[in-house]
């Protein structure tokens, strides 16, 4: 026995025709009624898709009085694109089906006798069905009246509408309600027609209605719903009727599938897919019958509304506000949520409260079907003219007329602001031109609604506006380019690289162009290029040197601007990336010091070298795909994985380094390491024995006498030449050269940003020359204290008050006091006293009225001449003829004036110890000199004024 298959009470597809079926609207038809007895001849009705109008229209005849009416529903879905003649031919055919009068359909006027005159429908056609109705009035029913509004022809607007006009003010018993789909306020040649009928709205149902839409189908089956369940369904539906249906129809279907009888608001969630599946042609219909700005809104306020901890639908207050975080420009949108209230869309309890969509199950399709992104973009459509507009412009880029090309889209956007493809095609013809501030705008603004589209034309705009304002050393700004594009890429290396570029020229370029309390950067450095050229030389003859000189005369700068790969660009015209491993090592920061230590450093700055170096080629090799590239990044791997198996090594020795610089040889590679304060492998501590030293300096020497020891090179700084520090004959033999104070060349180069700042203060009273000959007096061209005096000139010209210059002096005085201080703790007892006799044959040579004589220690000074040939190599004295004889006399004034300051400030502690150096000399000398120092001690003030020092330069900037 085949059984019985229950039907769907619920109907949805199509109108809803049957009496039974149709709830609500009892108020609405009152007021059809009122106004047709009211002789209103025209009576309009308005209401979204989907909510139920044709079915109103089909239900009219059942609630109006027949006995004076008779009603004929006429559907203008698809007579749009048709002339008024075949219009008013399909209506008079229905009119006579519907009525069923019996009249023979070729009484009807032709379409071509309609076409040649329309009146004919009026005083023929229309009088006879009049005579058949027998005095009952005509009512038609015209469902989707406005599709005529949107027609490009003549038809509707310009024919129908009035002649439809015309007609009702001619026939008193003709009579037209006419359905809507939108605002009358949207249709303005409509509303014009028909100013002053009665509208009215066909909105949601009422809860009771809705409730009876539910429950009353199911009297013959055996459906039933729980309350909650019918309040579930009331909150997704809203009371819409066509939604209403949906989900009852799919409920109905999951329950006869299950024979589950007894529906819960579990099963109401459970169908939400089902229900949105059956309804999508209907939801698509609903959704498109909404303007493009109000699809916009809707779908903003949808996809910021969820429910909150209670259960209820939060809203947006703002939805344009959030709109503009998308780059939408919102002027066109204004009034569309309004709009959207009117229409029962969304709702709003009040002006202060968020906007709501009212019909869940739609909202949540249109989250679903639709990102915010995708709905954004149908802006475009808005204004045909801006597509219009859209297409000419890119036909004249692609002639390659970019300027005219930018013109155009900038039309475009003037018309539609949304235009978002053609603020890309302007972004991107900023671009072309070089117009980076006005391309980035219009990147930013497309990434604010399409990030993925948009971002790799932002970053490249980013890019080139960097270099650009590098060019124009705009270093500050440029770092706000890099940093945005590692905002939006935080990997992106060559950007990171670039923001460090601008970083180090922004604080270049802020900087002062002196340099105190560290080494001179390299861009920064000065002179020494017989000294640089000297270095290149032993390193392309992978040999060694120590050059040596006096704390401050710039031997770690040196260093430094040799490990600059720039050095070799500027002296040799070299790239050294990967060829040449400039490895800077301070000897004296390693704590512990031993031989294991030193090469543990050594190969962890290598690594670091290393894997900087790869970083480098990873960047150019994923922009370049360069082959080249690659074989470089397979020596380093290759390099690397020597070094890795050397550091599991608990102690690093000889065999160790004898590995990696195998591996260089075999890569054609050379390890150059720049070593300062190497004297400090000579100091002996701790568990670094004289015989570990030895050793460590053997080793080093066999490593670099080998074959694969070709391919390193030391250069190093030491404060004296190793053969003097060390009685260990091993170092006779290695080259040495001292680093010696400043030349007037040298020194005319570093003190021009003074001159520069002079000009630019207008103080062209002071005499370039003077200055320089009385500046390389005063620090007799040490570079550390040229660095210090010019660092705080410098600043104080900036200050624009002469008094200043006192304050500059001071602090001249008090931070160069550690570098004097360390200049005389590094020379030994007999060095210091020759040094206090130096200050002594000044002071006496500078006195008017002579209370002492120095004669006798002229004989010392030539039993010491060793010595103080080694203090003028270390430029801290110079010797010059006078009168005949061979006088010793300070290179600086500041030297100078510490010296004598030193004299004049003996502790007992440093008499006692100038007393047992008068031991080494003979009677006469000692008593010479106590007498001098007896003096200088008798006559402090008059000392110190004749000593020299910073002060020396204050009368020639000050014009005294």
């Amino acid at each position: 026995m085949i059984e019985k298959v229950v039907r769907n009470p619920y109907i949805i597809g199509r109108p809803i025709t049957e009496q039974e079926m149709f709830f609500g609207r009892e108020s609405l038809f009152e007021s059809i009624e009122d106004n047709l007895n009211n002789s209103e001849h025209i009576i309009l009705l308005q209401g979204q898709r989907r909510i139920g109008k044709s079915s109103l229209l089909s239900q009219i005849p059942y609630f109006i009085d027949k006995d004076k009416f008779k009603f004929v529903l006429f559907d203008l879905q698809d007579k749009s694109h048709l002339p008024l003649s075949n219009i008013l031919y399909d209506l008079a055919i229905e009119i006579i089906d519907y009525l069923d009068l019996g009249i023979d359909s070729g009484s009807i006027p032709s379409v071509e006798d309609l076409d040649k005159n329309s009146e004919l429908f009026s005083h023929d056609f229309l009088a006879q069905i009049y005579q058949e109705l027998d005095g009952k009035n005509l009512v038609l029913l015209l469902d989707e009246f406005d599709v005529l509004e949107d027609s490009q022809t003549n038809t509707a607007s310009q024919l129908f509408f009035p002649f439809l006009k015309s007609l009702i003010a001619k026939q008193d018993k003709l009579f037209v309600i006419p359905v809507v789909g939108r605002k009358l306020d949207d249709m303005p040649k409509l509303l014009e027609l028909f100013k002053g009928a009665p509208n009215y709205n066909v909105g949601l149902l009422d809860e009771n209605s809705t409730k009876q839409l539910i429950i009353q189908p199911t009297k013959d089956v055996p459906l039933e719903y729980e309350e909650k369940a019918v309040q579930a369904i009331l909150e997704l539906s809203a009371g819409h009727p066509y939604f209403t249906q949906v989900i009852c129809f799919a409920l109905f279907v999951m329950a006869r599938d299950k024979q589950q009888w007894q529906i819960t608001c579990a099963d109401v969630e459970n169908i939400l897919d089902k229900a949105t599946e059956i309804s999508e042609a209907g939801l698509v219909w609903f959704w498109q019958g909404l303007p493009i700005t109000e699809r916009v809104i809707f779908a903003t306020i949808a996809s910021e509304q969820n429910p909150d901890a209670t259960g209820a639908m939060s809203g947006l207050r703002e939805p344009l506000t959030l709109l503009k975080k998308y780059g939408v420009e919102t002027e066109l949108l204004k009034g569309a949520a309004r709009k959207l209230v009117e229409w029962g869309f969304l709702s709003q309890e009040s002006e202060n409260l968020p906007y709501k969509v009212r019909i869940e199950l739609v909202r949540q399709w249109i989250v679903k079907q639709y990102s915010l992104k995708t709905i954004i973009k149908e802006l475009e459509k808005l204004e045909p003219d801006a597509e219009q507009l859209y297409i000419e412009a890119d036909k004249i880029y692609q002639q390659g007329n970019v300027q005219d090309a930018i013109k155009a889209y900038q039309q475009v956007l003037a018309v539609n602001p949304n235009h978002f493809s053609a603020l890309l095609q302007l972004a991107d013809r900023y671009l072309d031109v070089k117009e980076f501030t006005k391309a980035i705008e219009c990147y930013r603004r497309g990434c604010k609604l399409d990030l993925l589209l948009y971002q790799e034309g932002l970053v490249r705009s980013l890019m080139q506006y960097g270099d650009y304002l590098i060019q124009q050393k705009q270093f500050s700004l440029a770092q706000q380019q890099f940093g945005e594009i590692l905002a939006l890429e935080p990997s992106n290396r060559l950007a990171e690289k670039k923001l460090q570029q601008a970083g180090e020229l922004n604080r270049k370029a802020l900087r002062s162009p002196f340099v105190t309390g560290t080494y001179v950067p390299p861009d920064q450095f000065v002179g020494r290029n017989q000294e640089v050229n000297f270095a290149f030389d032993q390193i392309f003859n992978s040999s060694s040197i120590i050059f040596y000189g006096s704390l401050g005369i710039g031997k770690s700068s040196f260093l430094k601007y040799l490990a600059d790969p720039n050095t070799w660009r500027h002296h040799k015209g070299l790239n050294i990336e990967n060829k040449y491993f400039l490895i800077y090592l301070d000897c004296e920061a390693i704590y512990d010091f031993s031989a294991s230590a030193f090469w543990q450093e050594i190969i962890e700055e290598l690594r670091d070298e290393l894997i900087s170096l790869k970083e480098k080629f990873e960047v150019q090799n994923t922009s370049e795909n360069n082959n080249i590239l690659q074989f470089e990044m397979n020596q380093i791997d290759s390099l690397n994985s020597v070094i890795y198996t050397v550091q599991e090594a608990k102690k690093i020795e000889k065999n160790h380094i004898k590995k990696i610089l195998k591996k260089i040889k075999a890569q054609e590679q050379y390890l150059v390491l720049l070593l300062d304060n190497y004297d400090a492998t000579l100091q002996i501590k701790n568990n670094y024995s004289e015989e570990e030293m030895i050793k460590f300096f053997k080793e080093f020497r066999h490593l670099a006498e080998q074959d694969y020891g070709r391919h390193m090179s030391a250069i190093m700084t030491s404060s004296q030449p190793l053969s003097e520090l060390s009685s260990k004959s091993i170092y006779s033999d290695l080259p040495s050269q001292p680093l010696k104070p400043f030349q007037d060349e040298e020194i005319d180069k570093l003190w021009s940003p003074i001159g520069d700042q002079l000009r630019k203060k207008g103080c062209l009273s002071i005499k370039r020359d003077d200055l320089q000959q009385r500046v390389k007096k005063v620090t007799g061209g040490y570079p550390v204290l040229l660095q210090m005096a010019g660092f705080y000139l410098y600043r104080t010209l900036e200050q624009e008050q002469n008094h200043f210059f006192e304050t500059f002096a001071s602090d001249f005085e008090g931070n160069s006091q550690f570098v004097l201080r360390g200049i005389w703790q590094s020379l030994n007892d007999i060095e210091r006293m020759l040094l206090r006799l130096i200050a002594l044959a000044y002071v006496r040579g500078e006195i008017a009225k002579r209370r002492y004589d120095l004669r006798g220690v002229e004989d010392f000074f030539k039993e010491q001449a060793g010595k103080l040939k080694d203090i003028e190599r270390r430029g801290i004295i110079k010797s010059q003829l006078n009168e005949q004889k061979l006088v010793y006399v300070f290179t600086s004034s500041v030297m100078q004036q510490w010296v004598v300051q030193e004299i004049v400030n003996n502790s007992e502690a440093e008499v006692a110890q100038r007393e047992r150096i008068f031991s080494i000399l003979n009677r006469g000398q000692a008593h010479q000199i106590k007498q001098a120092i007896n003096f200088v001690w008798d006559n402090k003030d008059n000392v110190q004024s004749i000593a020299g020092g910073i002060r020396e330069l204050i009368p020639i900037l000050t014009g005294v």
